[in-house]
């Protein structure tokens, strides 16, 4: 699975959960644990810290353009 999906993934789950218990779907108990149980599926434990640290672009190559050595 790709950083741009797994970033994806991180960022709606909040949300949908939350939208989740407002309309009853699910037990305001239980959201913590779906949260985890996706963390988990996605290989990460604290979802909300993932989704933070998960970037949505790939990092252009760094090149280094002035001609000296290092």
């Amino acid at each position: 699975m790709s950083q741009r999906t797994r970033a994806y993934i991180y960022r709606i789950s909040i949300p949908v959960v939350a939208l989740l218990v407002f309309y009853g779907i699910i037990a305001e108990g239980a959201a913590a644990l779906w949260l985890g149980l996706i963390g988990a599926v996605l290989g990460i434990g604290d979802i909300a810290l993932a989704a933070k640290h998960t970037p949505t672009q790939v990092a252009e190559p760094h090149t280094d353009t002035s001609g000296g050595n290092k």
